[in-house]
């Protein structure tokens, strides 16, 4: 059963356990019956699902009132949508929520329910996980539902940016559900950046530079909105894609993707990585399968949320319990080695080497309370940047935006403030989701608890875990000392003894009761909920591929020696054209 938390199937697990108890003369189950364990599994949870899904639900918050969680059914009772945010996620959502990817995944259940996780970016530049829901439908009206009840269990603060793909229904809700004047939707470059060697044929797909100077005319962040036009229309012109209604398409909405329409827009690391949505999940998808319950499913989320969890709190240690390596003598290194984390840190430095090494003065003209310094950055093909310096804060603007945009100082300000001789950032500088202390403010949730206070772990599971950690423990130290192993199995046999002597605690031999105290959930005696119908949602079923885009497919695979026909081709022996009878 644990093992399943982490993905790990009935024979893996199987084996996993005869190294554990030194061999199979130890084993007291077959590997049959380790299988037969996650059809009764199944078996003792079907046509109660939904119901102990939403019990469990109930329980969490009844021990941690932080715990957010709502749903809704049909007509006939049945499961439709259920949305959940637990304490930590809310905590995290208050300290950095101001960007967050959304994007649904299919394959994560046997109902085919799709998994709608919302996903932000911390202060290492890590992915955290603030909420998550299941869904029936992939409807305008299931993204208003869920939508809403994301806003309900943040206290109805909106994110400043929410990234999704191209699908119209979420553009609908988030258009009726968040104020367009606090939320910018943003559409997914990786998303648009995927289709483009479709839509421009295989030919262009292939061509190495159309693909460098459209990607790079595409991803910048460093030109204005006017040279991004002249730029792209070039790039049409030149490989007479001028008629492309695609790409027509996408210029006219290009204020919606195109980096250089949002140069001034918080975006918090996400600018020129991949889908972050997307990484996250590939990442559940190592801890879930297409055939697990609802139940099943939430208890590998856990699993994920705690791995997710555990790293981000290992970075956070590092960055308090260590020194980051300095490659300069100044100050200002310093000052934002002991604010920032290393992640945070480390891009920091790489703007103030090239502030010391990378930029020159082109023009300073001082202007009353102002003084405009123009700098030349010779790293990006000596391009003009100007720096606004106001005298009386020390605070500045820059025209190359990165602060505005990424909450880091460029390297443009930061050489403004070297030559000032400033020893420290100005606390204008300084952006708190950054920074080591992040999360160190108190958060509260809707009913005013403080969250910290009310997120508690089972005392039971939380005794059981350290229980089993102490046992390993004891074996690793005593298993080289025959004396020290005699006296520990002296010791848990006799325990194990009077154990057995106590009638109520003797191992039960109703399954059904079993199955609760594994499942951690009691069979409800009445079932309102009833289980979810099977989803049919565009992406739950195996997409039929046209021919064009099957020949493209084709022709972007790398050639290969053919043995039967003897050339350079797409196919091998096995499928060769020439073959007889083929």
């Amino acid at each position: 059963m644990d093992n399943s938390h982490a993905n790990i199937g009935a024979t893996k697990s199987y084996r996993l356990m005869k190294e554990h108890v030194g061999g199979y003369h130890n084993m007291t189950a077959s590997v049959s019956d380790f299988k037969n364990f996650q059809r009764d599994i199944r078996k003792h949870i079907r046509g109660k699902d939904a119901q102990m899904l939403i019990e469990n639900f109930k329980r969490k918050q009844e021990m941690c009132s932080s715990f957010f969680f709502k749903y809704e059914v049909d007509d006939k009772q049945h499961l439709i949508r259920v949305f959940w945010a637990d304490a930590i996620g809310r905590k995290n959502y208050a300290s950095f929520g101001d960007v967050v990817s959304f994007d649904t995944t299919f394959s994560m259940n046997e109902y085919c329910m799709v998994f709608a996780p919302f996903t932000g970016v911390d202060n290492s530049k890590s992915c955290v996980t603030f909420a998550a829901a299941l869904l029936y439908r992939e409807d305008t009206e299931s993204f208003v539902w869920l939508f809403e009840a994301f806003r309900a269990a943040m206290s109805d603060c909106d994110p400043t940016c929410i990234i999704t793909d191209q699908d119209p229904a979420m553009k609908i809700a988030i258009e009726r559900v968040f104020d367009s004047s606090r939320t910018r939707h943003r559409l997914c470059m990786w998303h648009i950046m995927k289709k483009v060697p479709e839509k421009v044929g295989p030919t262009l797909a292939q061509n190495e530079d159309f693909m460098s100077e459209f990607c790079n005319c595409v991803w910048s962040k460093h030109t204005e909105p006017e040279e991004f036009d002249e730029v792209w229309n070039s790039i049409l012109e030149k490989y007479d894609l001028m008629n492309n209604t695609w790409l027509q398409h996408m210029f006219q909405i290009r204020d919606d993707w195109i980096p250089s329409y949002y140069r001034n827009m918080p975006m918090s690391g996400v600018m020129r990585t991949t889908s972050r949505s997307e990484s996250e999940n590939n990442f559940f998808g190592h801890f879930t399968t297409p055939h697990v319950t609802l139940l099943e499913f939430w208890m590998r989320y856990e699993s994920a949320m705690d791995s997710q969890r555990h790293k981000q709190s290992k970075l956070l240690s590092q960055s308090k319990n260590s020194k980051p390596q300095r490659k300069t003598p100044l100050d200002l290194e310093k000052h934002a080695s002991e604010l920032y984390t290393h992640t945070i840190f480390y891009e920091f430095q790489n703007e103030l080497l090239a502030a010391c090494f990378n930029c020159g003065l082109h023009s300073m003209i001082p202007d009353e309370n102002i003084q405009i310094v123009t700098l030349i950055d010779h790293k990006r093909n000596s391009k003009m940047h100007t720096v606004r310096h106001h005298l009386e804060n020390n605070s500045a603007e820059c025209s190359c935006k990165m602060y505005e945009r990424e909450g880091i100082p460029c390297r443009h300000i930061l050489w403004v403030m070297k030559e000032k001789g400033l020893k420290s950032l100005p606390a204008a500088y300084i952006k708190t989701r950054w920074t080591k202390a992040a999360m160190n403010m108190p958060m509260f949730d809707l009913g005013g608890n403080l969250i910290e206070d009310t997120t508690n772990m089972e005392a039971v599971k939380k005794k059981v875990g350290h229980l089993w950690s102490e046992i390993f423990t004891c074996v690793s130290m005593a298993e080289n000392n025959e004396d020290c192993l005699d006296d520990f199995m002296k010791l848990i046999d006799g325990f194990k003894q009077s154990l057995l002597s106590r009638g109520n605690l003797q191992a039960s031999g109703d399954k059904g009761k079993q199955m609760e105290t594994l499942l951690d959930c009691p069979v409800p005696e009445e079932v309102t909920i009833l289980d979810p119908n099977k989803s049919k949602n565009k992406g739950t079923q195996k997409r039929i591929k046209g021919k064009r885009e099957q020949a493209t497919e084709q022709h972007q695979k790398p050639l290969r020696l053919c043995r039967t026909c003897q050339q350079m081709a797409t196919h091998d022996s096995r499928n060769c054209p020439d073959k007889v009878g083929y």
